[in-house]
């Protein structure tokens, strides 16, 4: 039997309240991340340049304090060094939020 969709209207659910997931940052981070990472970003603890980014010793700082926060074994200096000259995709010297919140991401994901 074929329906003809004319013969139906709008329809109505009534007292039911759809609630999408929150989109995900990077397809890994969460708002409850994004905050926290700002927030530990932000600390006026942190040392940042003139542009408001942050230089490597202050990267292996916060990373190894985001990593140990959340109980996790940071990496070695060497692979966080490494890490800071991929997160540094402009060649700057220096990594802003959005170099930061992006190697993040990729650390989540492993």
């Amino acid at each position: 039997a074929r329906v003809n969709p004319d013969t139906f209207g709008p329809c109505e659910v009534s007292g039911v309240e759809v609630i999408a997931p929150p989109p995900l940052v990077h397809d890994i981070l969460t708002p409850e991340d994004m905050d926290r990472l700002k927030s530990t970003f932000d600390d006026e603890e942190v040392k940042k340049n003139d542009e408001g980014a942050i230089e490597k010793d202050e990267f292996i700082k916060l990373i190894k304090k985001v990593l140990k926060d959340e109980g996790e074994k940071p990496p070695s200096n060497k692979d966080l060094g490494a890490a800071f000259v991929q997160a540094d995709e402009d060649g700057g010297g220096s990594v802003d939020w959005d170099e930061f919140v992006s190697l993040y991401a990729k650390v989540k994901k492993g």
